[in-house]
């Protein structure tokens, strides 16, 4: 009969356990608002989704479909109003989306920013890429490419930017801008911003590829710069060699292709699983770092099954 007094005891340990993660008797419920819904952020579901499993919580995933500053407020409006447990939010835009954050902080909602930050606001850390490092990470690798074309750092770089009130968006833009200020011969020729949007990244890529005929590289910002320029290279048979961002799997294939030079890697599932558990610490009361940076990967065609192994 002892085993059975102990099996007792164990499970009353679990079920006391479990109740850490609830809130007057209910599963907590938690909320990943996208700056924009995108393939792009996939994983991150995907890791929000397993932590969710994990802790036994649930997750709402949200977002506006497109860059739609205004259908993000109202999503993070209506959670506030019907009393979310917490929220993992994507800023559309810093300066918009602060108040909004600082309502929920003070109604006891607690939010931590991920991917693009509001640093403004009183939102309990932000998880992601320390983006100014990663736009540095970026240009240290064009200047590699220039290099090894040139025999010395020279040429002209067209520039695809993403949605422009995005912080991280600009503040890679920034770290970028940086490193290559430091080489007289590099110039940046033109910047053109396609607001995330597949049609409008495209035509711009093609404009600069047009009016700059003699571009030594392209620099893209955001997720939506790689397959666009591929659908460009493509059509035009160019080889003029590509720097951009992220791993969606039209941008892995140009790696693979020998389209897309350089593409510098996130990590977005753990930005996922992270919002989670982070969420989770702060329902328990328990302290979060200001930041979590989880870095960056230059994948090249040389390294690129290491990554992603074909299936």
């Amino acid at each position: 009969m002892k085993w059975r007094s102990l099996l007792g005891i164990v499970l009353v340990f679990l079920m006391v356990g479990s109740l850490t993660l609830t809130a007057s008797g209910e599963t907590w419920k938690f909320a990943v608002v996208y700056p924009i819904v995108h393939p792009f952020f996939n994983e991150t579901t995907r890791g929000a989704q397993d932590a969710a499993k994990e802790f036994g919580v649930e997750v709402e995933i949200l977002g506006p479909d497109t860059a739609d500053i205004g259908k993000q407020v109202a999503i993070v409006e209506g959670l506030i109003a019907k009393k979310i447990d917490g929220i993992g939010l994507g800023v559309l835009d810093p300066t918009a989306l602060t108040p909004y954050i600082n309502t929920a902080m003070e109604k006891g909602i607690p939010v931590v920013t991920f991917d693009t930050d509001a640093p403004q606001s009183n939102r309990l850390c932000f998880i992601g890429t320390n983006n100014v490092e990663a736009g540095k990470h970026a240009a240290r690798v064009a200047i590699d490419i220039l290099q090894k074309k040139y025999g010395s750092p020279k040429g002209k770089i067209c520039i695809s930017m993403g949605v422009p009130t995005q912080l991280n968006l600009n503040q890679r833009l920034e770290g970028f801008k940086e490193v290559i200020a430091q080489y007289p011969e590099v110039q940046i020729v033109d910047i053109q911003t396609g607001y995330g949007d597949p049609e409008k990244t495209t035509a711009n890529i093609e404009n600069m590829v047009t009016a700059h005929p003699d571009m030594d590289l392209l620099f893209g910002v955001d997720a939506q710069a790689g397959p666009s320029a591929v659908v460009v290279w493509k059509a035009r048979g160019l080889k003029i060699p590509i720097v951009t961002f992220d791993d969606l799997p039209d941008i892995i294939a140009g790696v693979r292709q020998g389209i897309i030079t350089t593409t510098i890697v996130q990590r977005q599932y753990n930005w996922g699983y992270l919002i989670v558990e982070s969420l989770v610490k702060a329902k328990k009361g328990k302290p979060l770092p200001v930041n979590m940076d989880t870095g960056t990967i230059a994948v090249t065609a040389e390294n690129v099954n290491t990554y992603y192994p074909e299936k």
